[in-house]
């Protein structure tokens, strides 16, 4: 099953859950209001490299330090929305 992220309007939390593709969240988890749910898109990067020279360990090492500069991205996001 998929996974869903979904910010509540009421409350200003946001939270995962899995549901299969035809189906959509209308109760919060948190605060169990109805209604109130707003889906937001997760930003996902992928960086496919085909260079022949560059080995596998060295492919897993750059996706990690790329995802870890996402993540960090995310969380100054996330602090600049609790801040408002």
């Amino acid at each position: 099953m998929p996974r869903y992220t979904y910010k509540c309007s009421e409350c200003n939390e946001t939270f995962q859950t899995f549901h299969g593709m035809s189906e959509t969240l209308s109760k919060c988890e948190v605060c169990g209001s109805v209604e109130c749910l707003k889906r937001v898109y997760d930003k996902i990067s992928f960086n496919a490299k085909t260079n022949e020279k560059t080995g596998a360990a060295q492919r897993v090492n750059d996706f990690i330090k790329d995802s870890k500069q996402i993540l960090d991205q995310h969380k100054e996001e996330s602090k600049r929305e609790l801040d408002d």
